[in-house]
This record gives structure tokens, sequence and C-alpha cells, in this order.
């Protein structure tokens, strides 16, 4: 990693006498060189000698330098950050030292990386971050609830209550402070002093305040440095959140809806409110949609990839999606509100879907949209559609070859003349568009869904339709347009006219 001046300082005042420093947050350097008048020397830790200090500040910019001992005059040095020790030591042994602080930085990026890589919680990351800066800090949400801290602060663990929030009258003193929301605008890090001195850092996400990195200043505190390693750390916490889109842990609340999902699968009892609950944690909401898709490998020998992997790679490529191992089976759970919330592009899912399943060699069978998924029957409901689709369509090889990705609405006529209604609901197993009519005609007091259920009835003759609406024939046509323009309706197709008939005698009954 890059490191700026006041970074560099901090460690290297551990280590040596400082003659003089200026330095800055604004120079980033990578590993340590000697000065040679050979090499481009920019964005590179510069050791020097006396001798040579003002022929290399005149040559190299961008760049930290060191003088490994004090010069008879400092040089102006605009465009570097300069230090010099007050040791006389080799330059050997100065580089050596400046190799292991800036290996120590390395590896605190590292273990941050790794943090992200394996989708660990803010409180990993908060640790990882105080063990670096030898003290402790905290991450706090704007509604003042600490989202992670170090364990070792117990001046913090006394301010906090039970549930992590700053008391009231503690939150409500600094909402006194006239200055106290503008601090919110702060992109670096920040000091701010009230009845306590403290650096703080902003988070943002998509340019909106949601959280402060924050650390207790006391007698040793080097303030400067801890300005710029939180303005260094910022950058890790901002990503880790842009992965949850929120302070959660996405990755426990992921394995909390995995358990649920395996249970409802299996016929288990589930804790309805608990489990909705889950549903919530993972950035789901009440009125999304939802589907059930079952993917098994599209391969004669053994899968490609591993269930696994596949089902890794599917929640990482596809927001609101998630998938256990059945009985041989990836199930796929997937929130197409949350992806389209997420990838904002709502046209894109089926695509989307379908790279995946030819990526993967996998065949995927989808079950009807289905919405209120507190309700679990609607969960189960969803996966027998879907276990249909793959059974008829895997029972004819030149189907299961013409497409890889299966929809239930391309079945469903079929379920009807096998199985009738099962356990379905009317909303569950009728044709599409007979359900959209309706829910139009209910939101919008008409009678599409009326009219053409009495075309249907008069054997697709118009003039009869008409007669038995009391309308005019004109009048007739133009609602027949108008409910063209509504649903996707195929008239001419045989099957369609059947699943149509079928619908309505399921939504009405016999005459």
């Amino acid at each position: 990693m890059k490191i700026n001046g006041i970074m560099l300082l901090h460690h290297l005042q551990k280590y040596f006498n400082i003659q003089y420093a200026d330095v800055t947050r604004n120079i980033f350097v990578k590993t340590p060189v000697f000065y040679n008048v050979f090499f481009e020397m920019e964005e590179h830790i510069v050791l020097v000698q006396p001798d040579d200090l003002e022929k290399c500040v005149s040559r190299v910019k961008n760049a930290i330098l060191i003088c490994i001992s004090p010069p008879a005059e400092i040089p102006s040095h605009s465009g570097n950050d300069m230090i010099v020790l007050d040791d006389l030591l080799s330059e050997s042994m100065a580089f050596n030292l400046l190799i292991y602080i800036k290996d120590a930085f390395n590896e605190w990026e590292a273990k941050m990386n790794e943090i992200l890589n394996k989708r660990l919680d803010f409180q990993s990351m908060i640790e990882v971050i105080s063990d670096f800066m030898d003290t402790s800090v905290a991450l706090m949400a704007p509604d003042f609830r600490y989202i992670a801290y170090t364990v070792s602060s117990q001046k913090l663990i006394d301010m906090v209550d039970s549930h992590n929030y700053l008391p009231l009258h503690l939150a409500g003193d600094l909402l006194n402070q006239a200055e106290y929301r503008d601090l919110e605008k702060y992109k670096e890090a920040f000091v701010y002093t009230h009845a306590e001195t403290v650096v703080y850092k902003n988070i943002f996400y998509e340019e909106r305040f949601v959280g402060r990195l924050s650390l207790l200043v006391d007698e040793y505190t080097d303030v400067e440095y801890a300005e710029a390693v939180f303005d260094y750390a910022g950058v890790y916490l901002e990503s880790l959140y842009r992965q949850n889109s929120s302070f959660e842990n996405a990755v426990y609340n992921r394995q909390k809806l995995h358990c649920f999902l395996e249970d409802i699968y299996a016929g288990k009892p589930v804790d309805r409110e608990a489990f909705y609950q889950t549903m919530l944690e993972n950035q789901s909401r009440l009125d999304d949609h939802w589907y059930i898709a079952l993917m098994v490998s599209g391969t004669e020998n053994d899968a490609i990839y591993s269930a696994s992997y596949i089902c890794s790679q599917l929640e990482d490529l596809i927001p609101g999606s998630f998938c256990v191992i059945m009985e041989g089976k990836i199930i796929m759970l997937y929130n197409e509100s949350l992806y389209r919330r997420k990838a904002g592009n709502p046209a894109g899912l089926q695509a989307a879907m379908e790279r995946i399943a030819d990526q993967f060699a996998v065949y995927v069978f989808v079950s009807r949209m289905f919405s209120d998924i507190s309700h679990l029957e609607n969960i189960t409901a969803a996966v027998n559609q879907a276990q249909f689709v793959l059974e008829s369509a895997m029972s004819r090889p030149d189907k299961i070859k013409e497409k890889i990705y299966q929809l239930f609405d391309e079945y469903a006529l079929e379920f009807l003349m096998k199985k009738g209604m099962a356990d379905f609901r009317i909303d569950q197993i009728c044709h599409p568009a007979v359900l959209k009519l309706q829910e139009y005609d209910t939101i919008h007091e008409t009678s599409f869904s009326w009219t053409l259920y009495t075309y249907v009835k008069e054997k697709y003759n118009a003039v009869a339709a008409a007669r038995a609406l009391y309308i005019h024939r004109s009048s007739f046509i133009n609602r027949m347009d108008r409910i063209r323009e509504l649903v996707d309706l195929d008239l001419d197709d045989l099957d369609n006219r059947l699943y149509i008939a079928l619908s309505y005698r399921l939504i009405y009954g016999p005459d």
C-alpha cells in the first residue's frame, strides 16, 4: 500500500530521533529506495545522504525524502515531504527499518482486504484498525448506535446502553450543538471537541452520510497520524458497507435465512415472524416480488462446477438471490424487487439468469412470480411449480435442449390437465393474462376480464359477445384492443384458448 509522510513519521519516531520533519497528507509513496541520479524516484521513500540532499531536492518530486543525518542547511523542498534523522546511521540500517515499517502497513492492508474478500463483519474490521493503531476505535451509525467498537475499550463500554446506543442525555447534548450536523459533510478525517476531543472519519455510501469512525483523544494520541490512518481505513469501511448496503452482517443474515429456507423446503415447522424478520434483515420488503428457481446439471456426466460453488457465485452475481442445496438440486429463492433496486436493470434479470445457466452448464426451472413472503405456503407452492417444470421438461429431451431456462407459465396448462388445481390457489395456476385483467379491473373499476370471459363463452364471436354485453360491436372491438394492450394475448393458439377457458371455469365455475 502507499503511505503518506504523516503515517511514516509516526513510526519512524519509534526508532529514530528526528531533527526536522515537514510532512503532509498529500504525498503518498511506495517502497524505500536509495537516491540515485539514474532512476525514477517519484512516489518513493528516498534515502539520501546530507551531501546529496540539495541535488536530490532539485531532481525528485512527489516523494518523501529522508536524510539519514543532519545536513549543514535544510534546502527548500517544495513538492516533496522531508524528514531529517538526528542519528548517525548507516544507510542499510535506515533502509531495513523503513522496509520493516512498510511491511507492517502492507500486512495491515492485507488483513483489511481479507475481511472484505471473506465478507466478514464490521467488528472484525474495527479490531484490525484498532490493533494497528494501538488504541480503541469505534464505528457509529447516524442514529447514535454503535455498530462495532474495540472490545477492550472500557470507557466506551461504560458510555453505551444495553443496545449499544449512546444514552439519550449524551445524544441530546451532541444534537444541541449547532455545528454537530454540519460535521456530516466532511470527507477527510477531522478533530471535534465538545465534552471530549475526538478524531472522526465520516463514512459515505452513494454520497450519503451513513456512519462515523471515531477515536477518543488522550495525552498519548498522535492526532495527525490517527487522521491519516482513518482516511485510509475509511475506504475499506465504505467498501464493506457497499457490499452489504447496510451495517448489518450480510453473511450472518444470509446464513440465518439459509437455515430457515432449508426447513421450509423440508416441510419442517418454521416461526413465521422470525422468518419474516430475517427477510427484513436481508433487505427484503413485504411488497417485494419473488420467484423460486430449481437448477440441475446440464451435463450428462458430473457437474462441471460443484453445487456449493454455483450457489456462492449466484448470490454474488444476482442481488436478492438466496441459494440452498436440497436432494442434489440447487433451490434459489430470488427477490426480483431487490434485484431491481440494486442492479437497476429490471429487464435484464431473465437475460442474466440465462447467461448464468449457460456459464455454469445448468438447466433452470422457474416458478410463477409470487408476493407476501411471510406466508410460507407461497414459497411451498412456488417450489412445487418449479419442480413440475423440471420433471416435465427433463422427460422431453427435445424440449430441454431447446431452452435451458424454462418457466412455469409455459407448463401451467399441462399441470391443469394432469393434476387439476392440486394444492394451488387460483392466482398460482390460472392464466397470467386473466389474473392481470382481474387485478386491473379491481383497481380501475373496469370490466375487461368479464369482456374477455364473455368473448370466450360466445365462442370468440364478436357480434354475439357484444350482444351479451349489451354494447355496440365497435365498443366491444375497442375493449378487445385495450385488453391486448394490457396483456399478452394470443387467441390464435389452441392451447392458449384452452388455458384461458379453464382459468375462467376455475374462477367463475360452471354457468
